[in-house]
Parts: C-alpha cells; sequence; structure tokens
C-alpha cells in the first residue's frame, strides 16, 4: 500500500483502501454465506487490492468519489 501511495498520491489511495475492503467484504460474505468458506478460513487480502488498484486506474477519480461517497452517505451525498 505504500508503493501504491507513492505512485498514486494522497487521494486515490484512500479510495483503494475504501473499494478495497468494500470488495473484500462483499466477496468475503458472499464465501461464507454459501458455505464455500468458513468463517474460521482464511481469505487473502492481496487480491482485493489489486482489482482495486485497477479500478482506481481506469476509471477516474470523480466518478469513484462519487460513488463511495454515495454508499456512505446512504444517498444524501448525491
Amino acid at each position: 500500500m505504500g508503493a501504491l501511495g507513492l505512485f498514486l498520491g494522497f487521494e486515490n489511495i484512500i479510495v483503494v483502501a475504501v473499494m478495497a475492503f468494500l470488495l473484500g467484504a462483499v466477496v468475503s460474505i458472499f464465501l461464507i454465506a454459501s458455505r464455500i468458506r468458513k468463517s474460521k478460513d482464511y481469505i487473502p487480502f492481496g487480491p482485493f487490492i489489486v482489482v482495486a488498484t485497477m479500478i482506481s486506474i481506469f476509471v477516474p477519480f470523480d466518478f469513484l468519489f462519487n460513488i463511495l461517497m454515495t454508499i456512505f452517505t446512504l444517498g444524501i451525498f448525491a
């Protein structure tokens, strides 16, 4: 994350971290709910960081920021 922060900058690394946590949470909940993984199993976090970084590189910052603010403010920010 430190190297990505140097490459992407402060604003984008915050967006990458939040997206990685969201992606990890959604996929982990799906895997545990569908009983593919147990709650004690290890789910690696690195792939979620990579996916969030790729999204951040190819999608404009303003668009991602607006989506994340809409999610976290429950639509109030829109």
